[in-house]
């Protein structure tokens, strides 16, 4: 259940990062998309591994 709640915050933190980029409105739209990309991939992948951290140090 704690590894489900982490997964759905990183998730959302993710998604709006990566709206926030895409929406900024600067340069050209390949270099935001990737931008977006990659950082959404980062956070979430950051909180899932906080997740798997926070499970595993509890013991389940």
């Amino acid at each position: 259940l704690a590894l489900a709640g982490w997964l759905v915050v990183g998730a959302a933190v993710a998604l709006l990062g990566a709206a926030a980029i895409l929406l900024s409105g600067g340069g050209e739209v390949v270099p935001r998309v990737v931008l977006a990309a990659v950082s959404g991939a980062g956070v979430a992948l950051a909180f899932l591994l906080m997740g798997l951290g926070n499970v595993r140090r509890q013991g389940r």
